[in-house]
């Protein structure tokens, strides 16, 4: 890769992809928004590309240069946009993390990733001085329009603006990493233990705008409404305008649907990028969307009823496709419209959720489950299609490796045909037709003395009553192996008819746990659950507000057994509990 002189910049053939398609959209459509917020601030491409240039010259002449791994704790606002292209434009490394994980998640995690630079709002910074956040980082960045202030943000910040109007005069240009070297560190939510840096390069990123164009036809020119900011990026590089709506990204459920309504029919949106808790909130609301030809909800299974529901909110030709990935590959496959909905009620009793065929490029497998490395695939037992085990993928967007966790990278990559795969550590199993079915993860799965029991199955066989809005099987130690117990959150609706403190509640709480274990002894495996408990509220993590804190359900399990005092609070999973 050569140098690229900022003020030079008008070819794309040396640009890794997503950086071309943001000078391709400027020279192309530089009038055009590339970004718009809900609150009138809009940033055209013209002008999204002349801040980039800047803060990747003023960047380079701070020394945040190739290679510099730097943080970014910026809301989802232009600055964080400018920011992220800047980065990736000079070379730097940067280093996404969820704050919605906690701050003590966020302060265990970082030091892994050794940042040498941290872009932040005035927020960020006091956390980062409070906390100790970051404290390798030697160049300190202020966002959001904000001047330093040595009381409040500490000695030696500079501003995002001083960056800008330094890059203004310098000759450095542009030095993307080269395809073999890192370009971002991306943090998983954490889910399932502690978050883990996910090794980006930009092929990576390559193929995920290939696959995202492909799969969902995303054309130049068209309008997504985002709810979950890394997505926003994409925008740019696919010639699209990105609206973001004002709430707090960290509780998509918690998002007003009055408002999200009010800016895709303002914006006359083409998409919406939604998590199924908010999904669930817009099917509840029930006001038609009439802009919308697509909605991709990610994240978690979206409940059937939720696509029912938004389906018939949409026009005619519209879908909801989910796809189905997560953050070491995504996406891995694909289901939408009519296909979704009909294999919704395909299997009595329930087998898992469809998740779909893998999109172009991408090869799966599913192998028996174990927690033991795999130094290539063939060292696993493969299963035939209709058994479940763990899902294993290879493509040109599955990312190699964790940063400073070689534990985790063995246990969770191996060699297939000579290419780097993926574990994903999810139960899923393959139909005659290729299409995937989620069934839960690989450790949540309980062990009982009569065999595994895979958990969605079982949860699914009470998801459809009126009064259940979630549910999730735990496993209880019991000696060597589990008890299956299953832990029920009723409706919003529900919660005023079940009160525990008035006789009629609790009766009608002892009628609900019977109805819903009528249905599961009606089928073998949902027989296997030993009792059914209730709650008003789950631990969700903060990313989507829909992956179920299953380890905290469990020791709350464990603890109401005992009669000792269980909390599972908001910041117990990293996120909120609804």
């Amino acid at each position: 890769m050569t140098t690229t002189g900022a003020r030079a910049l008008t070819g794309t053939a040396d640009l890794p992809a997503v950086l071309a398609g943001l000078v391709t959209s400027a020279h192309e459509t530089a009038d055009r928004a590339a970004l718009v917020m809900a609150d009138g601030r809009r940033l055209t491409n013209a002008a999204l590309l002349e801040r980039v240039q800047h803060a990747a010259a003023g960047f380079s002449a701070l020394g945040i240069g190739r290679g510099a791994r730097t943080v970014v704790l910026t809301p989802p606002a232009p600055d964080f946009m400018v920011v992220m292209f800047a980065l990736l434009a000079c070379g730097a490394v940067p280093v996404l993390i969820d704050p919605g994980i906690g701050p003590r998640r966020v302060r265990a995690a970082l030091p892994a990733v050794a940042p040498v630079a941290f872009v932040g709002s005035r927020r960020a910074h006091v956390a980062r001085r409070l906390l100790g956040l970051a404290p390798t980082a030697r160049h300190l960045v202020l966002t959001e329009g904000d001047r330093p202030s040595r009381s409040v943000t500490g000695s030696g910040v500079v501003s995002l603006d001083d960056v800008e109007r330094a890059g203004r005069n310098t000759g450095t240009g542009w030095r993307p990493q080269a395809d073999a070297y890192d370009a971002a560190l991306l943090f998983t939510s954490g889910s399932t233990g502690a978050p883990k840096a996910a090794v980006y390069r930009h092929p990576h990123f390559a193929a995920q705008l290939a696959a995202l164009r492909t799969t969902y036809d995303l054309r130049p020119g068209e309008v997504t409404v985002a709810t979950f900011p890394p997505f926003a990026l994409f925008g740019p590089a696919l010639g699209q305008t990105t609206v973001l709506p004002t709430m707090d990204f960290t509780r998509p459920a918690s998002a007003d649907p009055t408002h999200l309504r009010a800016v895709v029919a303002d914006h006359r949106a083409d998409l919406l990028f939604a998590s199924p808790a908010l999904l669930a909130s817009l099917a509840h609301h029930g006001r038609p969307l009439p802009s919308l030809r697509l909605v991709l909800s990610a994240g978690a299974p979206v409940p059937t009823h939720v696509v029912a529901a938004i389906d018939a909110l949409l026009p005619d030709g519209a879908a909801v496709s989910t796809p189905y990935g997560m953050t070491e590959a995504l996406p891995v496959s694909a289901i939408a419209g009519d296909e979704l909905r009909a294999a919704a009620g395909l299997h009595d009793p329930p087998r898992g959720v469809c998740v779909g065929r893998p999109v172009p490029g991408t090869a799966v497998t599913v192998v028996g489950v174990d927690d033991a490395p795999l130094a290539t695939i063939d060292d696993a037992a493969a299963l035939p299609d209709g058994q479940v085990g763990e899902l294993v993928v290879a493509g040109p967007q599955v990312t190699e490796s964790y940063v400073d966790r070689p534990d985790a990278t063995a246990r969770a990559k191996t060699t297939w045909d000579g290419r780097t795969a993926h574990r994903t550590g999810d139960l899923a199993w393959r139909d005659a037709q290729g299409r995937l079915w989620f069934c839960g993860r690989t450790v949540h799965r309980v062990r009982t003395d009569r065999g595994p029991l895979d958990p969605l199955p079982v949860e699914q066989l009470v998801l459809d009553h009126p009064h259940v809005w979630r549910a999730a099987l735990v496993g209880v130690p019991d000696g060597a192996v589990q008890r299956p117990v299953l832990v029920v959150q009723h409706t919003a609706d529900a919660t005023s008819l079940l009160r525990r403190w008035s006789p009629e509640g609790r009766a009608r709480r002892r009628a609900l746990v019977a109805d819903l274990r009528a249905r599961l002894d009606a089928h073998p495996h949902g027989a296997a659950v030993s009792d059914v408990l209730l709650r008003s509220r789950m631990p969700v993590d903060a990313r989507h507000n829909a992956k179920i804190g299953y380890e905290q359900l469990a020791r709350w399990v464990v603890a109401r057994e005992r009669r000792r005092p269980a909390w599972v609070g908001r910041r117990a999973f990293g996120g909120g509990a609804t």
